[in-house]
């Protein structure tokens, strides 16, 4: 659980920052969540690594020597940019700009990737939408045992192993460099999961690509289209896609006309891996 920020910055920095309003609104939001704020000048952050348990605490500095510092200790850190600060390129993998990116949500997030826990995304009337782990491996199987789920769709790699170090690339190069990507659908009455959906990119198109999947216990109860129009919305509203694209195989008439009832509209037949789709566009 995340209980200490600690800011280690410019000497002049942390003065200014600290006698400014903003910082006294950004203080109590950070109460607000249960966390401990410490600020301390770059002279000498060792004591702090003391004072606060690694693994509870996020590090954010404006110093690149700090910054691999805690790096090597196991620190997760954050690099602040402010104005005269250059050069923290690769320090880390996370960045703010100044007091202004202190917000305690994306904070809360960037602990969570750093400790591998999967994001929350959203949810709707009856379900909850999150990031995949390694840890859903057995529930995934699971989903995917009926041969029918995969008539239309990507079966899972037979080799379980394979299929884990796919996950864990997967939040690697599509969670942490993107944002977005497939999510898992959990059933909110028993926590089970039911399918997954989510926005990927194909190569060769410029749009993002909606993809879903229920499986075959949960079929026509709404599940899809209950999540799938919320999805959209996020698409549009968070993540600010102009179109987004979805492919059916046209014998597939059950996506097809939840594509239809999403707004989708066919744009054109397409030939993917060597097999025919028929492409649809919404927006």
């Amino acid at each position: 659980m995340l209980k200490n920020i600690v800011l280690i910055c410019d000497g002049l920095y942390i003065e200014k920052m600290s006698s400014s309003p903003e910082w006294d609104t950004l203080r109590r939001d950070m109460e607000k969540h249960n966390y401990t704020v410490f600020l301390k000048a770059t002279d000498c952050p060792e004591n702090l690594c003391n004072e606060c348990s690694l693994q509870d605490t996020l590090f954010i500095s404006d110093s690149k020597d700090i910054l691999e510092k805690l790096k090597e200790k196991g620190g997760y850190t954050i690099a602040c940019y402010h104005e005269g600060v250059t050069g923290l390129m690769g320090c880390t993998q996370f960045a703010i700009e100044g007091i202004e990116g202190l917000d305690p949500d994306y904070l809360e997030k960037v602990y969570q990737r750093y400790c591998g826990i999967p994001w929350y995304i959203t949810e709707t009337e009856r379900c909850t939408v999150r990031e995949m782990g390694t840890d859903d491996l057995d529930d995934l199987y699971e989903l995917y045992a009926d041969a029918r789920v995969t008539q239309y769709t990507e079966a899972l790699l037979a080799d379980r192993e394979a299929e884990r170090h796919y996950i864990e690339d997967y939040i690697e190069n599509m969670y942490k460099y993107f944002g977005f990507g497939t999510w898992l659908i959990h059933r909110k009455e028993d926590g089970g999961l039911i399918g997954r959906a989510g926005f990927n990119y194909r190569p060769g198109y410029n749009e993002a690509e909606l993809g879903f999947v229920i499986g075959s216990p949960f079929w026509r109860n709404g599940y899809a289209y209950e999540v799938c129009s919320h999805l959209l919305h996020l698409g549009k509203t968070v993540f600010e896609f102009d179109k987004i694209q979805a492919l059916a195989d046209k014998e597939n008439t059950a996506s097809v006309s939840l594509l239809e009832k999403l707004g989708f509209c066919y744009a054109e037949d397409v030939t993917v891996d060597e097999k025919e789709y028929q492409r649809y566009l919404y927006g």
